[in-house]
């Protein structure tokens, strides 16, 4: 399928699924990943991985975390930061951990390998957040809570995703990637903390245009 067909069809499961998930009182976000697997090569095979696809999958990731980041209350987070801080080490090291194991004892990877899986098993996403959303709890403080953590438990995935990836590249384990890796996302979390705020605020004092408010 064209880029335009598999837009349209994208358009319209995304119109049909809510509509029919409300009538058998089933989350949205259910529907939508099992119209994926239908649509899927694994089923119909109507859509593939097309550069399309991969933008708007992208996107629609983009979406959930910037809805959920513009919904939180900065205070509140750093209120339960603490308990966040623990949720996030506990939601990422057990399943890491538990990964390594399985992989090498039980599957057979090497130990190496095991880490990539123990890392991806570690790590998880906010998929759900629009249904915590659209029952208004997203302010309450388990909420808060899971959301630090989650945050806490994707920055550690990355982190040891990117020590991996240069290990298998270089063929040993590269200490400077984990450091580096750390300085970016100090500089990055500065920059969205401080810098990011002050330079809105003054463009928003400055201009009174809608579209350009809407879209800072």
């Amino acid at each position: 399928m064209n880029a335009l067909l598999t837009l349209t069809l994208v358009i319209g499961i995304i119109w049909f699924v809510p509509l029919v998930c409300r009538k058998i009182h089933v989350p949205s976000i259910v529907g939508f990943i099992l119209a994926g697997i239908v649509i899927g090569p694994s089923v119909l095979d109507l859509v593939g991985e097309t550069p399309a696809l991969q933008i708007l999958g992208s996107l629609g990731m983009l979406y959930i975390m910037f809805q959920s980041g513009s919904e939180i209350d900065l205070n509140d987070m750093k209120e339960h930061r603490k308990n966040a801080f623990v949720f996030g080490l506990y939601t990422f090291f057990i399943p890491m951990f538990l990964g390594l194991i399985t992989s090498h004892y039980l599957l057979g990877y090497n130990w190496l390998t095991s880490l990539l899986l123990g890392a991806m098993y570690g790590s998880h996403t906010l998929m759900t957040y629009p249904i915590v959303s659209r029952y208004d709890v997203h302010s309450s403080r388990p909420v808060n809570i899971v959301i630090g953590g989650t945050v806490m438990a994707i920055t550690l995935s990355l982190l040891l995703l990117a020590s991996v990836e240069a290990s298998i590249v270089n063929g040993h384990w590269e200490m400077s990637t984990v450091i580096k890796t750390l300085c970016l996302l100090t500089l990055l979390g500065g920059v969205i903390m401080w810098l990011f705020p002050k330079i809105a605020q003054w463009v928003l004092k400055r201009y009174q245009d809608p579209v350009a408010d809407f879209m800072l």
